[in-house]
């Protein structure tokens, strides 16, 4: 059976708009920081941005990897490096837009997402005793444990309320928990690292950790993103 040639355009053109209704090639993520009133630069692929914290950042696909890097007075810098990652709809793009739909969602950055959350932790420049460096490394800690267990909680109600194939569910959430476990690591390298010094440290004015909802945590120490 000979295909007509002006159905067959059609059928292209319809699988090259499903990648497109699919996702885009933007998404959003929430900028925080302890203490707030950070400066915090952006700088990607062809991209760059300055915002202080907290603050609502649109990032394109395309620049990625974006390295963000944080200042405050009276803190050390902390930097951290956004990835993206499949938003869980990609593999109902390569189901319903076929060859064509994936070619279009790799070449353009749809189907990818940064962490819809990131919050950076900055460390005093030093702390007067070896105790309350370990309290602050702590209390950073359990922040940590609670806002990954979060973004995984979240991604399991996610996976059980949408189509979602269960190999991708389960990825994701093996990302979080990996991601978990090494920023807690990271945590106690940099505790052991953080000098004692004369002065206090400035006081903590903690910013808010939000909720997540799943994906790419950056991987950098001192960050903590949450979602996938």
């Amino acid at each position: 059976m000979r295909l007509d040639l002006a159905a067959c355009v059609s059928v292209l053109v319809g699988l090259a708009g499903c990648a497109t209704i699919v996702s885009g090639t933007d998404s959003t993520t929430s900028l925080n920081t302890t203490p707030q009133a950070a400066q915090c630069d952006l700088q990607g692929d062809k991209f760059n941005a300055v915002v202080t914290t907290p603050a609502s950042v649109t990032l394109p696909a395309s620049a990625a990897p974006i390295t963000v890097t944080c200042k405050a007075s009276g803190y050390r810098p902390s930097t951290a490096r956004l990835e993206t990652s499949q938003d869980g709809w990609i593999m109902g793009n390569l189901l319903f837009g076929g060859v064509i739909g994936a070619i279009v969602d790799s070449t353009t950055g749809a189907g990818r997402k940064y962490p819809p959350q990131l919050t950076l932790f900055l460390e005093p420049e030093a702390f007067p005793s070896a105790s309350e460096r370990d309290k602050w490394y702590f209390d950073r800690e359990a922040e940590v444990r609670a806002s990954w267990q979060q973004a995984i909680d979240a991604k399991r109600r996610q996976c059980g309320n949408t189509s979602m194939p269960a190999a991708g569910c389960e990825a994701s959430i093996g990302t979080l928990e990996a991601n978990q476990k090494r920023e807690i690591e990271q945590l106690e390298l940099r505790r052991q690292a953080t000098p004692i010094g004369a002065s206090a440290p400035p006081s903590r004015s903690g910013a808010s950790l939000g909720s997540a909802t799943d994906q790419h945590p950056a991987t950098a120490p001192n960050s903590l993103p949450s979602s996938l």
